[in-house]
């Protein structure tokens, strides 16, 4: 089942972090233009986002409810 996982993390991952990119990139110009030149936040929230990320992706594939869950 462990190789299922895999594959729905790959196939999800593909799907859903190409458009978190956009916009990510989008805010981070638009906040840099627009808010006074200073993307430090969008940066931030984005590292946090991504660790998050990460986390709940090896949560996922090694079965680990309570930190999938918080992860989430």
């Amino acid at each position: 089942t462990k190789d299922v996982r895999i594959n729905k993390v790959i196939h999800n991952d593909a799907e859903n972090d190409f458009y978190f990119l956009i916009l990510y990139l989008a805010t981070a110009i638009y906040s840099d233009s627009v808010l006074s030149r200073d993307c430090t936040r969008t940066v931030i929230y984005g590292t946090i986002y991504l660790f998050f990320r990460l986390g709940y992706t090896i949560a996922y594939i090694f079965a680990l409810q309570p930190w999938r869950t918080l992860c989430f």
